[in-house]
């Protein structure tokens, strides 16, 4: 057999995956929290669930993912109590004095699976736990997520030299919970999700982990089927690899979605294809009928709390009967993965990191091993075992394929989608940036109507608007949210939360006419528009905004704009439709009759391409445009509007108007700096596990284990900041908000900039070029010191309200 044949299936599986990457739902962890926030609201009104602390429910949403609804737990509780799992029923629960929480895996794609707590009485507290595996919801592929073979087999193992968790009950009435489940013990031990196992720092025990995985895949293997009562369990009489391949192939083709290029997964098929028949073995025998587990991999293996000992065997969903050299493949596939692999997330669990993890054993000497405990052909293995490793990347591909289409029709297990979040977003993102650096950057980015779209479609829209003006989450909770959407530039427009729109909505809702909100506010919700702010001016010290001079002159009905702005973020945009400004007028000229200087200036609106707007020239941030939204400068020359209908608020209420705006704004940007960070210091650790300087990785290095800690404690006083903020605003109390925003607005840009700082050095020169996204966090946050309020005034007020503060004592 070609010795590059691994090669060249894993190269066509990589492409095959950033083609379904390409088509996938970005920020599915934004829906995870989105609906923990919704459960927790709903269960608080129904008395479900005790009220859980807000910092608690954002740890636990970040860590499982959405679970089931309230009806649905009692449901089950119900089921439990009555005999489907006796552990519970033999311990005299009953659904008057027990109360059930339940909370999703995040680990695992196909069948989603939950962690369930019956807690009997009040008083005691005594937590009785048990796992729910469950089909996943809606519509399904013929003969796929077969839960009911998942459950008989785990049925007959009870017993046998393979540990298996103990099975309670199956449950065929998919009313209790959506879909077909069973309850299975919960096993205590480690889990791990990254083959490398960086967990483990004991490079012995690295390697007796892969030893004890390796000897329950053999003993898997010499299980006796007909014994065991599953000789029945695959009918054909089809050699195993042909009816993975048809299998498979077959379950692709079923998963297919319009729109989609499937041409390198279609060219993977006939290649496999063409080398089975060119290397189809003998000696391979269509009566094998040997137990496989069809998806062994260390991630399905639960092992013992502190020694290398597994304890359970997860995930049988894909057994069948075979040749147990199926599973080996399977096991060994991460030797097989192109270098670098394991940068995406879902792939971790199937390829090492790079460089190959110290005490890992080699592939020869696992396969010196097997070769040694079975009874094996050693004279054709090797061809055979080249064999199972191409269908074992062919299942891969078609594996992704399918968690494509779930992904798409909503009804994936992961809130991940196979924790593909990172290879979503990632290949997005990227396409983002090549987006914004071409010639069509000036034009809006075609993939971002279709992530609107399914946001949209998924509930997640204009999270950010307050509960006063008809928004479903506190300013605190919200936080959560714009935190994921800050790791990424584009992450708040896909959820209808970017600035400047935001601050602008909130203004036409909270002051616009009903006609205002008709012709403006209505689709700027709906995400058909976007609008700019224009405030900062060229000529004056912005900073004061009783400088502004741009003037307002009423003539009749008509309201007349002459002046100068610049810095209109979002004017650049062909989708801009509207100028929210604010400038000086109309009023009395002569100053004896002049109000007070915070009561001289007005918000009109403009429609942007009315006579005598002109931009004049776009702005560059640290060199970079912005594109497609940009920052302009624009020149009001004589621009007329009907009084009546460009008139925000009341005449001489811009000043009071424009800070309700932007102090809800302030707090946003923190709250998405946040997310910054935390993606800034992800990508400073794994850039200093991943390089070594003389001698050592750099993450061994005291240096920079200080500055990796420094950026943790940093990360989270800007969290704790930002948090008490939003707290403060969600009392309501003005004065305490005013200055609690205040000193998030200073502190966290600049700690943030600190983290992003020493994520640039860490990466040296790759850390200020186009490689990485440093290099524009970095810009970006910099530019957070002095908009919105350079950090002076905002000092400068922070100080003076404690002088007053402390005189009072």
């Amino acid at each position: 057999m070609d010795s590059d044949v691994n090669l060249i299936l894993s190269t066509y599986l990589m492409a095959g995956f950033f083609c379904v990457a390409c088509q996938k739902k970005s920020f599915q962890r934004l829906a995870t929290i989105s609906r923990l926030q919704k459960c927790r609201l709903l269960a608080k009104e129904e008395a479900v669930r005790t009220k859980l602390d807000l910092l608690s429910m954002v740890a636990q949403s970040l860590s499982s993912h959405s679970s089931l609804s309230p009806h649905e737990c009692a449901a089950l509780l119900h089921w439990a109590c009555g005999g489907g799992v006796r552990l519970i029923s033999d311990a005299g629960h009953n659904e008057s004095n027990s109360s059930v929480s339940v909370a999703k895996f995040a680990h695992g794609q196909s069948n989603p699976t939950y962690n369930v707590a019956v807690t009997f009485d009040t008083v005691s507290k005594i937590c009785t736990r048990f796992v729910v595996r469950a089909q996943p919801r809606g519509n399904l592929l013929p003969g796929a997520h077969r839960i009911d073979r998942e459950f008989r087999v785990l049925s007959s193992l009870q017993g046998t030299p393979v540990p298996v968790p103990k099975v309670y009950q199956y449950c065929e009435d998919p009313k209790v919970i959506g879909s077909r489940f069973y309850a299975m013990e919960y096993v205590e031990g480690r889990v791990f999700k990254d083959v490398s196992l960086p967990e483990i720092t004991d490079t012995t025990e690295r390697y007796q982990v892969f030893q004890e995985a390796l000897r329950v895949l053999i003993k898997i293997g010499q299980l006796d089927t007909f014994k065991l009562g599953l000789s029945s369990l695959s009918k054909s009489g089809e050699p195993w690899v042909d009816r993975q391949i048809s299998t498979w192939y077959r379950q692709f083709r079923a998963s297919r979605l319009p729109g989609v290029d499937y041409t390198r997964m279609e060219g993977l098929h006939k290649q496999l294809r063409t080398l089975r028949q060119n290397f189809s073995n003998p000696k391979e025998s269509a009566e094998e009928r040997r137990l496989v587990h069809g998806d062994f991999r260390i991630d399905n293996l639960i092992f013992h709390s502190t020694e290398p000992k597994c304890v359970a065997v997860l995930d049988w969903e894909l057994v069948s009967l075979g040749n147990p050299m199926a599973d080996l493949a399977s096991f060994l596939s991460p030797f097989h993965m192109p270098p670098d692999t394991s940068k995406f997330q879902l792939m971790r669990s199937v390829s090492f990191a790079n460089p190959m993890p110290k005490g890992v054993p080699t592939e020869e000497s696992l396969l010196h091993v097997y070769i040694s405990e079975t009874s094996i052909d050693k004279g054709s293995f090797a061809d055979s075992f080249q064999t199972y490793i191409a269908v074992a990347f062919f299942r891969f591909a078609a594996i992704l394929y399918g968690v494509h289409s779930r992904s798409r029709q909503g009804n994936a297990s992961s809130a991940l989608s196979a924790e593909a979040g990172s290879l979503a977003i990632l290949p997005a993102e990227e396409r983002y940036y090549e987006h914004i650096q071409s010639e069509a950057r000036w034009s809006a980015w075609p993939e971002m109507e279709e992530l609107k779209r399914t946001a949209k479609e998924s509930g997640l829209w204009n999270l950010f608007l307050p509960k006063e003006l008809g928004g479903t989450l506190k300013s605190e909770e919200y936080a959560a949210l714009a935190e994921v959407m800050g790791r990424y530039e584009f992450g708040a427009e896909v959820f209808n939360c970017s600035a400047p729109d935001t601050g602008n909505m909130e203004l036409l809702a909270r002051y616009g006419t009903p006609a205002q909100r008709e012709r403006w506010l209505e689709p700027l919700l709906d995400g058909k528009m976007r609008s700019c702010f224009a405030m900062t001016e060229p000529e004056v010290a912005s900073s004061d905004a009783t400088n502004l001079s741009t003037k307002i002159q009423r003539i009749g009905d008509k309201y007349v704009i002459n002046g100068r702005k610049w810095w209109t973020s979002g004017a650049m945009d062909p989708r801009c439709d509207l100028i929210l400004l604010i400038g000086r007028g109309p009023g009395n000229e002569k100053p004896a009759l002049q109000p007070s200087k915070h009561r001289q200036h007005t918000i009109v609106l403009i429609p942007m391409h009315t006579p005598g707007v002109r931009i004049l020239r776009h702005l560059t941030v640290f060199g970079y445009d912005d594109a497609p939204h940009g920052h302009a400068e624009i020149e009001f020359q004589n621009v007329t509007v009907d009084a009546c209908d460009a008139l925000l608020h009341v005449e001489g209420g811009g000043f009071e108007a424009a800070q309700s705006r932007l102090g809800g704004g302030r707090l946003h940007h923190c709250m998405r700096a946040i997310g910054s960070a935390e993606r800034a210091l992800e990508l400073m650790v794994r850039r200093a596990e991943s390089r070594t300087a003389f001698g050592r990785p750099l993450s061994q290095k005291d240096g920079m284990l200080r500055e990796i800690g420094q950026s943790r404690c940093d990360i989270e006083a800007a969290r704790l900041l930002t948090l008490a903020g939003s707290k403060a605003v969600d009392i309501g109390d003005v004065t305490v908000a005013r200055r609690a925003v205040g000193i998030a607005k200073i502190e966290v840009p600049r700690l943030v900039s600190n983290v992003l700082d020493r994520a640039v050095q860490a990466h040296g020169g790759m850390g200020v070029c186009q490689d990485t996204v440093l290099a524009r966090l970095y810009a970006h946050m910099r530019t957070l010191r002095i908009a919105d309020g350079p950090d002076e005034v905002h000092m400068l007020s922070l100080a003076k309200s404690e002088v007053r503060r402390i005189a009072k004592l």
